[in-house]
């Protein structure tokens, strides 16, 4: 199997660009998105002051009064833009594998669309014509490249066009164009090229040592990538008007780490022979899946400690291990999947990310919640919130549902004092059984998804954080020292088809003894209760 050619697109301090496009006046200047007195993530007018992420809010603006506060509470608008950006990419790279990681990060397998183009290019028998240093006349005005693969009609069935307009009511949809002129693919790419000794003109990015053609053609297709990487970038600047940064390589991992080089604004193209090059000058705790734990085990094996972190780089840790030796510091499989990465071999592919996602939740974090009716009060505005995420996640622009949530859940991490440890504890119940939650999208006003859930608070919610309190020795009622650190509650078990509602939920069990035996009603489609009266 042939090495794949992948684009890892981050966009630059994503809270923050979402924040400039609600509120213009903030472009340019220094300002933090915060929660609570956390530093969510800051402009890069902030960072320049010397300011961090999840540093404190308070001291942020004793030492600079002039910095502006935006509030970040709500991941709503964030979610919701992430959402709009991963759809753009789809329709401007059709056929091609769009993997979703986290709101604001993504990854492309464009391997087909670049071997497409490749093939292209040879069989216009234009191709070779422009390697050598001297460009023969009628080449310098470059070529077509195309963002479409023969595979795309296929492989594009369901993907949305896309609307560069933020206008709905003046705007038209239509489809983004599938090919661009690419002016000067016969002089260098447009990228940042590692190493920077190898060159970025055409000939000096194709040398290799390698008589071998598949490496050859590896940088070739490198080559193009960089060209359609930075038109998908010009694209995004140009219709939602975000920076984004790219790194290009040959795996995911590889990708991810070149691609945060030159950050913000910067596309970086890792030549496939440097690879060994580039991880050895790597820090540790830049390679992906080496998070603390990691480290500590690596720390300890090697005689460092916390303060030295710093000298923990790749090359002196390939240095100090064989495989063998590496391997046996971490369980059994973790240890080979973090040796491969250190050699910079990541075989994981690019897997499509459903429009459709598995859940929903929604959650917060407390110092002074101190009692349950405060608690069942803090759900109200959780549950708003969750209801409009739905809104955004789950139904389509024609108001249907895209896939039907199952499942409420509830999660509370509850202590006996502030500073105590506690342990994330849950408890589930059915949305089946609660028909007005599928009339979501039929609401028309905030009031009326305030009322839904306020319904859901008493109905489901409330019931189930008793039962959650009670399970872990705290008294409804009556004194007794209680904290509620978290909160959260999530829309799960996703089905693709209507549910249907349960019995329970077309009459309620008789409270008191039951006076005649009745015949059980049979279950009824949620067309039943959706209809208008």
């Amino acid at each position: 199997m042939g090495k794949r050619i992948i684009l890892a697109i981050d966009f630059d301090a994503f809270y923050c660009g979402v924040e400039e496009k609600r509120d213009p006046t903030l472009v340019g200047v220094p300002f933090i998105v915060y929660q609570k007195d956390c530093i969510a993530t800051l402009s890069y007018p902030a960072r320049e002051l010397g300011l961090h992420k999840l540093g404190s809010v308070a001291a942020a603006v004793r030492a600079h009064p002039h910095v502006r506060l935006v509030n970040g509470e709500s991941l709503a608008p964030y979610r919701e833009q992430g959402k709009q950006l991963w759809s753009f990419v789809r329709a401007a790279l059709p056929g091609c594998t769009v993997e979703r990681l986290g709101l604001e990060e993504m990854w492309i397998d464009v391997t087909a669309l670049v071997e497409s183009n490749l093939a292209a290019l040879i069989d216009a028998d234009v191709l070779f014509k422009g390697i050598s240093e001297e460009v023969a006349d009628g080449l310098d005005q470059g070529v077509r490249l195309s963002l479409t693969t023969t595979a795309a009609p296929e492989a594009t069935a369901g993907r949305e066009e896309f609307n560069y307009s933020d206008n709905e009511e003046n705007s038209v949809a239509a489809p983004l164009e599938m090919s661009f002129l690419c002016e000067d693919f016969f002089f260098q790419t447009p990228a940042h090229v590692f190493p920077a000794s190898h060159g970025a003109t055409m000939p000096a990015f194709l040398q290799t040592e390698s008589t071998d053609p598949d490496e050859f053609y590896l940088d070739f297709k490198l080559y193009i990538a960089s060209h359609i990487a930075r038109e998908l970038m010009l694209r995004i600047s140009l219709g939602l008007g975000y920076s984004c940064s790219v790194g290009v390589a040959t795996n995911k991992t590889l990708a991810k780490m070149v691609g945060s080089l030159h950050k913000p604004g910067g596309l970086t193209v890792l030549v496939s022979s440097a690879v060994q090059e580039f991880m050895a000058a790597c820090h540790v705790r830049k390679v992906p899946y080496f998070g603390a734990k990691s480290r500590h085990i690596l720390q300890d094996a090697m005689g460092h400690d916390t303060d030295r972190d710093g000298d923990l780089r790749v090359e002196s840790v390939l240095s100090r291990y064989d495989r063998p030796e590496f391997v046996k510091l971490y369980p059994p499989g973790q240890g080979d999947k973090l040796w491969a990465l250190l050699q910079g071999e990541d075989n994981a592919p690019v897997r499509e990310t459903s429009r459709v996602q598995k859940q929903v939740s929604i959650e917060d974090t407390y110092r002074e919640l101190t009692s349950i009716p405060r608690a069942e009060q803090a759900l109200q505005p959780l549950l708003e919130s969750l209801l409009r995420q739905l809104r955004i996640d789950m139904i389509d622009d024609d108001g249907a549902w895209l896939g039907f949530p199952t499942v409420l859940r509830l999660a509370v991490r509850v202590a006996t004092g502030p500073s105590t440890l506690s342990n994330r504890v849950s408890h589930s119940h059915t949305l089946t059984s609660f028909a007005p939650f599928y009339l979501l999208p039929e609401l028309e006003t905030n009031n009326e998804l305030t009322k839904l859930a306020e319904r859901m608070r008493h109905s489901l919610i409330v019931p189930m954080l008793h039962k959650l309190c009670v399970g872990q020795g705290f008294r409804l009622t009556g004194p007794g020292p209680i904290y509620f650190q978290l909160l959260n509650v999530a829309a799960t078990g996703v089905v693709a088809h209507k549910p249907v509602i349960t019995s329970a939920a077309v009459k309620p069990a008789p409270v008191g003894p039951v006076r005649s035996a009745k015949p059980t009603r049979p279950s009824k489609k949620l067309d039943f209760y959706f209809t208008r009266k």
